[in-house]
This record gives structure tokens, sequence and C-alpha cells, in this order.
């Protein structure tokens, strides 16, 4: 690409380093980096992972060992795709997910799996994977500050939404994260369940789907998902994609200069490091930070950047006692060079607003080791947004309507805001412990004690998340508030927050009055919780069209697996001896055939697992060779390709026999996937002889 401009539905993938600027800040350098930040949220269990994988063909949670161990999301997910478009527009038009592992630079994409015709770059995404368990709010809190766009997943079988899910919407919607309305897409996940018609109500399957994006859409006309259009996907199969590609692909480019003018800092999502042990000493890298740039800037190799709040050295554990007005914590910013910028598995020589990248530097690794930097701000010295500790005030104060476990009752989350009272503050990335010194609920103010720094612009958004209930006793967020003042740890940048902040200072009348609203404080004053959003509802255009669209895929995927069988019948082993010491199996490849397993991994299971010393032999590896002296051969034989059947082949939920094996991220893992119920689970990953 010679030149050109970065749209919402044409990012080329090859580059000219001479190419002009776009008018964004961006050049065509960066079209190698994703121009688009999807969140995927949604309750437990409701198929984000998967619907991640699925588009781009990464394990979100390959990284994290809490995932090996227990199987679920625990901190948020990266993963990279393109989008790739037939170039036959009139006959064809078909969008696709290209995975991380294909999306290669300057190599043109596989040809279209519809017409076989070349395909073309859209664009290039970055998604970002929040968990879904109540008590991980906050770390989705943190990663919604990179939101572009967001996918909201809700399982078919399931009520729309779950108590947690409306809790998700209501981050959004308060906080004010995404900048446009139709940013916002519902993903009807687990579809394929209602493929069968209802017994009880006799509805067909698209008006089962009808009925549930019906429902959810009434529930969620006062959210920031009001209007959205519903995606009826079956991840595990990949159907229902091309459409959901299709709307990303043309989502506008966020202009991200308008929010923060002169500054281009970045919030760092993840910090880590990629020295193994055993490296020499002149082998060592630097620690490597990972993020998105906000504002008007560009990252290139070589530059010198400011990390804050930095080094944090608590004063508290130097001395017994304190001294008077002492501060719990001292504050002092890092300074490194940029070595390198990632995005993804892509060297990038400079990088700008839009995906997730990833920047070694200069620091000490263990300074960004298991995540040690995530809440900082990234940028050119003298650029960056002050720090705030131990006092921060807040103002524009508004609360969050919180329906009880039960669906009974709505709580009063100002209650839970009293003096004393435990809080998390949010903002960006950044997540601070503290709590409440004073609160005035009339006005909307609130001032917390903070028990680590916070770096924040003068007027920035911030979550606030407190303990509601007297039995559980959990965080939940609460209200919405801007960054008003406090005491300043590192004085930050003043151009920014003096064109698009405009904060007036906190007088002592203020004060004064603030003191007056203390014993209001435990009053039981009435809130409007309404979000500001259209409360009509009806349904979008193109919403009937995507359900036939699937329907149609999955009764064609239904039709293909007709012909498998749903049981394993373990075929009789022809052996037949070879002198002394041997045994031929003639019927080898017929019973591979049989499992539909590949025959070099049945024989790698034969020879670690049934303790055979035996090779292929005979025209194409068709028989197999085993070294056996006596008899019962065949008896030992069977037996063992039973139990291969039900390590790598029965599902364990129902039963079938319809299921492959498929390589996990990072080649670490093998899963066994069912193509009758979608069900998975890991099996041993089997290295071939």
């Amino acid at each position: 690409v010679k030149s050109g401009t970065t749209t919402s539905a044409n990012d080329a993938s090859e580059v000219d380093t001479n190419a002009t600027n776009d008018g964004l800040g961006r050049t065509s350098t960066s079209i190698l980096q994703p121009s688009l930040n999807v969140g995927l949220i949604g309750d437990v269990a409701n198929g984000k992972s998967t619907l991640i994988r699925s588009m781009t063909g990464k394990r979100t949670q390959a990284h994290s060992s809490e995932q090996r161990e227990h199987g679920k999301t625990i901190r948020l997910g990266f993963a990279n795709c393109a989008i790739v478009h037939c170039q036959d527009h009139v006959n064809c038009d078909v969008y696709s997910f290209l995975p991380e592992d294909e999306d290669l630079p300057r190599r043109p994409p596989p040809p279209c799996c519809r017409c076989g015709g070349a395909m073309e770059f859209s664009r290039r995404i970055s998604f970002i994977d929040c968990p879904g368990h109540a008590e991980l709010m906050s770390t989705m809190l943190g990663g919604a500050s990179a939101f572009d766009a967001v996918l909201f997943a809700a399982a078919a079988n399931l009520r729309c939404p779950t108590t947690q899910a409306k809790q998700h919407l209501d981050a959004l919607s308060f906080s004010g994260i995404l900048p446009r309305k139709g940013n916002v897409a519902i993903v009807q996940t687990k579809a394929e369940l209602l493929f069968k018609p209802d017994e009880t109500t006799k509805l067909s399957a698209a008006e089962r789907l009808e009925r549930h994006a019906t429902e959810a859409r009434k529930a969620l006309r006062c959210t920031v998902a009001a209007g959205a259009p519903f995606f009826p996907t079956c991840a595990p199969l990949k159907l229902g994609l091309e459409p959901l590609a299709r709307w990303l692909a043309h989502i506008p480019t966020q202009d991200k200069t308008v929010a923060v003018v002169g500054s281009n800092g970045l919030n760092v999502l993840r910090s880590f490091d990629v020295n193994h042990p055993g490296k020499s000493y002149d082998e060592v890298v630097g620690g490597v930070i990972g993020g998105t740039i906000s504002g008007a800037g560009t990252f290139k190799t070589g530059d010198l950047l400011e990390i804050r709040p930095g080094l944090v050295v608590s004063t508290a554990s130097t001395r017994k006692k304190k001294k008077e007005n002492e501060e719990p914590f001292v504050v002092r910013s890092l300074e490194c060079r940029c070595k390198g910028i990632m995005s993804g598995k892509m060297d990038l020589q400079q990088a700008t607003s839009g995906g997730l990248i990833a920047i070694r530097t200069t620091l000490c690794p263990s300074l960004c080791a298991a995540n040690r930097l995530v809440g900082s701000v990234v940028g050119p010295r003298g650029t960056l947004p002050p720090v705030w500790g131990p006092c921060l005030f807040l103002d524009r104060m508004s609360f969050v309507s919180i329906i009880s476990l039960d669906h009974t009752e709505r709580l009063d989350p100002s209650k839970s805001l009293k003096e004393g009272a435990k809080v998390r503050c949010h903002s960006g990335s950044a997540s601070v412990l503290g709590h409440v010194v004073r609160v005035s609920r009339s006005r909307g103010k609130l001032e917390v004690h903070l028990h680590a720094p916070l770096c924040a612009h003068q007027g920035a958004n911030a979550a606030i998340e407190a303990a509601v209930g007297e039995k559980t006793g959990a965080f939940h967020l609460v209200a919405h508030a801007r960054v008003f003042g406090g005491t300043c740890c590192l004085e930050g940048s003043k151009i920014a927050q003096e064109e698009h902040h405009p904060v007036p200072k906190y007088t002592g009348e203020e004060k004064e009055n603030d003191e007056k609203d203390r014993s209001d404080s435990d009053s039981d004053d009435d809130y409007d919780y309404d979000y500001g959003y259209d409360d009509t509802f009806k349904e979008e255009e193109g919403d009937e069209e995507r359900r036939v669209w699937f329907l149609e895929e999955l009764a064609e995927q239904k039709e293909e697996d007709h012909g498998l069988s749903s049981r394993v019948s373990v075929p009789v082993p022809d052996v037949e001896r070879e002198g002394r010491s041997h045994v031929r199996v003639k019927n080898f490849s017929v019973i591979a055939e049989a499992f539909r397993r590949d025959p070099n991994h049945l024989l790698t299971f034969l020879a670690r697992e049934g303790g055979l010393s035996c090779a292929r032999a005979g025209e194409k590896g068709s028989s197999l060779r085993v070294r056996w002296r006596g008899g019962s051969f065949e008896a030992r034989l069977s037996k063992i390709l039973r139990r291969y059947a039900i390590a790598f082949i029965t599902c364990r939920e129902c039963k079938s026999a319809r299921t492959e094996l498929l390589r996990a991220s990072g080649g670490h893992k093998t899963e066994l996937l069912c193509r009758q119920c979608n069900a998975r689970r890991f099996v041993p990953c089997l290295s071939q002889i």
C-alpha cells in the first residue's frame, strides 16, 4: 500500500514506511496494528471465551495458571485476529475471521471459503475477554477502559440479562466508556441448543430464538445495549460468525484524540517478565508492559517513557510510630526506553491509539513480573496525568441500581457508602482500595482515603465498588463519579485537563457545606435510576435474516453429521502370528478408520499407554507389527482399544462418538469436542513416536 488512510472497513495488510499521515495522527505503518478493541462481557459460562477462540483460534487463558487449574477465566484475556473480505463484492461478498496464527505480514489471506476467490484484508481487531464472576467485577472494570465496542454474550437457553450481566451493562452505561451508540452487539451463544422444537410450547427453533431476543430487547431497553443487533451463534462449530464479522468490519474507528488532547498515555492492562530460568545474563531482556494507547500521539522504538505511579514505598513499614501529618506512602515515577513494540506476533516500529500492543522496556524484569504494573499509565515525560493519594475527592456521584440475587427487591447502594466503609475506586485500568472519610449524597460528593496512589486526570470517570448486604459483604458496583481533586503526590500535565476537564477548585465554602451535609449521610433519599437511554424496543433490521442464516447453517451441519454413528463399536482385531516373537494386526487401518482417528495417534497410545512395542507395517502402514510372545494377545489388544475409545472418543456428557480432537493454543493440551452436544474436555496430549 503506497498511500491511503485508515477507514472503518478497509485496513490493508501491507504498508509503506514512506506513507503520509491520515488526519487522525496515524500513519500507514500502524495498519499492522489492530484498529479496534472489542470487549466480551456477560455472565459466567455464557460462552465468552469459546466465542473468542472460534474467531481468533486462541485460548485467551493460555497464560493463566488459574485457567489450567480451574478451567475458568480469572484474569483479562487478550487475542487478536483479522477480518478478511471476498474481493467478489457482487456474487459472494463474504466476511470471515482470520486467526492470529494465519495472519502473517506481507502474505495474502487464504482463498474464500465459499467461491474460492481471492480475499482482501478489511481490518485487524483486538479482543478483551472479561471474567463473568461477581467477585471479579473489578477485573472487568479495569479492562473496560480500553473498549471501543462490546459484544454482550447471552446464552440463548437462559434469561437475558442475568443479575451479573446487568451489572456489566450498568458499568458501561454510567462510565461513558463507549462514545457513541451502536457499538454494542448481543451474541446469542449456545443457540444450537434451541434447534429442536420445544415440546411444551410447541415453538420452532426460529420462534424460540425470536422470543429470546424479544424478551432480552425489552429488558435491555434502558441500558447501553438498547437497540443492539442480535447474532445467534454456535461457537464450537463456528456457525453464525459471518454476519458478526461483517458488523465488526463496519464499525467506525474511534477518534480517541477528542477525549484527551495532548495526552498519549498507555493504560497498562498487563505486565510480565519474558525471561525464563536458565537464561544467560547477556540474553536477559527488560520487562514487558501491555495495554492500549489513548489520545493523540505515537509510541516509537527508542522513545523515553515515564511510568506513573511507578515505585510506591509504604512509610508504615519503616517506622513503628508515625509522625504527625506523615503520608502513608511515597511515590516515585519510573523512566525507561522503548526497545520494541509488538501486536500479537507482529513487530511494529511505532504504535498509535487503536488495538492492544506490548512494549518491551529497559525496566528490571522483576518490576513487571506478575502484573505488578497493572493500573499504571505510560507516556512521554511531561504528558501524564497527576498521581493522587492518600486523599481523593470525587464529585458528580450517581448511584447504580442493585437487584438482590433472588430478584425480589431493589437494594439501596447509597447505604453502603458510610463513613469508614471499605471501597474500591476504579479509573482507567487502575483499581485502588480505600475507605470512606465523608460523603454528601445530596451534593453527590465523596472523600476517600486511598491505600495506594491513583494516576488519573482531574475530571476522569471513576467507578466505586462497596460491600453491599450484611450476609455476604461482597463488593458490588454501587456508583460512578468524577475525579475532583485531592492530595497530589506528583503533578501532572495541565494541557489536557485545562482544555477538556475544566474542574473548579475545592473551596473552603464547599468544605463547610459538606460538613453540614455529613449529618444527612444516613438519610434515605430517593434516587433516580434512569440510565438516559431510549426506553422503546423494536426488532433491529436484519435480526430475522441473521436467524434464518444461522438455522440454515446449523441444518446443513446436522445433515453432514447425520451419517456419523453416535456409538463406538470396537472392531475385532484380525491377528496372525509372525514367527515366535511377533504378531501382525492385519486390519489396523480399519480399526483407526472406525474410530475416526489418525492411525499414528492410535499407534502412540498403544505404545505409551498400552506398553506395546509396535510399528506400522504393510502397504501404506495398513497393518501393525507387534513384538509379542505367548498367547491371549487378542484379548489384551481389545482391552487397550476400549480404553482408547473411552479416553479419546466418547463424550462424557452425552456418550456420543461424534467427536474430534483439537490441539489447544500453544500445543500443550488437546481438547475433545463433541459435535452432538458441543461439550469440551481436556485429554492427554500424546506426542507421536
